[in-house]
């Protein structure tokens, strides 16, 4: 009977130690617990995952909305490839060409007069002034060489067409003219005397092509003009008379 008591006795006091031992697990778990949700926040703050395979989360939750896209909604659209921004200060027309600018047209035949004089005789070379002058209403331009040839009565050829030179102008120079004004361009040949009497046929018409023209002016007024000893040349159209001899 004495045994049986104290087995009793045993287990109550077993039973009150597992429940003593039970409460204070418990106890630890709850401050566990709450450790862990703490824990938790931090572990999400620094970007560490609990729980996850690394990268499925991030892979699979959508990126989130913020308020920068929002306020991208209120802004102006970036404008397509190719478009141009107007800058402040700048005019939207486009920028004139010199090409489109009534100063720099070319100058046609049909608005061109010829005049065609001696200039004198230097280094066995007699010279020759070629005119041209704006007839036209508005300004036009001329740049290059002239195109020269000879012709008889009979409107043949004579010769060949004047070689270019740089005589008297600078090449690549643009002459702009205004209504009245002239252009001038130099014309060379070897002087008779000298040539031994290698001289062409005398020419009755000089006939010139403006630079970049397909249609010619022409003048019978040559002020004794004959081509020997082969030379014949032309250069560019320059704004100032020749001096005289070239």
């Amino acid at each position: 009977m004495t045994a049986t008591r104290d087995d009793a006795a045993r287990r109550g006091g077993n039973a009150g130690l597992r429940r003593a031992v039970g409460a204070a697990m418990l106890a630890a778990c709850a401050v566990g617990l709450t450790a862990c949700g703490a824990g938790g926040g931090s572990d999400s703050a620094s970007g560490h995952s609990t729980g996850t395979p690394t990268g499925t989360a991030s892979a699979a939750a959508p990126a989130p909305v913020t308020s920068g896209a929002t306020d991208d909604s209120d802004s102006d659209p970036a404008p397509p490839s190719g478009s141009s921004t107007a800058v402040p200060g700048q005019s939207d027309s486009p920028r004139s060409h010199p090409a489109d600018s009534a100063s720099e047209r070319r100058c046609e035949a049909g608005n061109l007069a010829l005049t065609f004089v001696s200039n004198g005789q230097e280094m066995n070379s007699e010279y020759f002034d070629l005119r041209l002058t704006n007839t036209g209403s508005g300004p036009c331009a001329l740049l290059g060489h002239p195109g020269v040839s000879l012709t008889d009565a009979q409107g043949r050829r004579v010769g060949e067409p004047a070689s270019r030179s740089g005589d008297g102008g600078t090449v690549g120079h643009t002459v702009t003219l205004r209504p009245g004004r002239s252009a001038h361009a130099v014309v060379k040949t070897g002087g008779e005397e000298i040539s031994g009497g290698d001289c062409w046929p005398t020419p009755v018409s000089l006939i010139v092509y403006p630079p970049g023209s397909k249609e010619s002016v022409a003048t019978d007024k040559l002020d004794g003009l004959r081509v020997c000893g082969g030379v014949f040349a032309v250069g560019p159209v320059t704004e100032a008379a020749p001096l005289a001899g070239g």
